[in-house]
């Protein structure tokens, strides 16, 4: 697990955010001819959201379970839950992941139900009704999360925010979609 590293900033008084990266990330392509374009590195939308969670006053930790491998899965998880102990956690995934995923996020809340789970990538955008219908999410961001993000991490209400699905209760509530971001250079480098 690495902690991303300080921009000098005044961080953590809000505190901590766990971004997991799943074990089979990268592996749902071995098979595909695409594969060999496929490179093992960090992914940047996880960096550029560890930038955004740093602005909110926020501490981010990376898990990247596709590359740390000492101990199984679910004692890495364990692991990682006591050492950060995080206010939110977030997993990225496309479709071919998203039983990995809903069970990862239901191992996380199994260990720390006051976790906040959030979702996001590819099939919860395009499925966020079916991500939150599990139970183990309690947030799914729709479309480009920078902005959404730093609106859920500072406080304001679920149901003004625009671009997120969330529970109320037993009751799925998806808002409107956010615009997309005009300008990319708006947005902090990458952590």
């Amino acid at each position: 697990m690495s902690k991303m590293s300080r921009s000098g900033n005044e961080i953590g008084e809000n505190g901590n955010i766990l971004f997991i990266c799943l074990p089979s990330t990268l592996d749902v392509f071995k098979k595909s001819k695409i594969s060999i374009a496929v490179p093992r590195i960090p992914l940047v939308a996880i960096a550029q959201l560890a930038s955004v969670s740093r602005e909110a006053g926020y501490d981010p930790y990376v898990l990247d379970l596709q590359v740390e491998k000492k101990g199984t899965v679910k004692e890495r998880i364990r692991d990682a839950l006591n050492e950060v102990n995080p206010k939110y956690c977030g997993i990225t995934f496309t479709t071919p992941l998203s039983k990995e995923a809903d069970s990862v996020a239901e191992f996380v809340k199994g260990l720390g139900p006051s976790v906040k789970m959030m979702a996001g990538g590819c099939h919860a955008t395009i499925m966020p009704g079916d991500v939150l219908s599990s139970g183990n999410f309690d947030i799914v961001i729709v479309g480009e999360g920078e902005i959404t993000l730093k609106e859920i991490l500072s406080g304001k209400p679920l149901e003004k925010i625009d671009g997120i699905g969330f529970r109320e209760k037993s009751k799925i509530i998806i808002n409107r979609p956010r615009p997309l971001i005009e300008n990319l250079d708006d947005l902090p480098f990458p952590d």
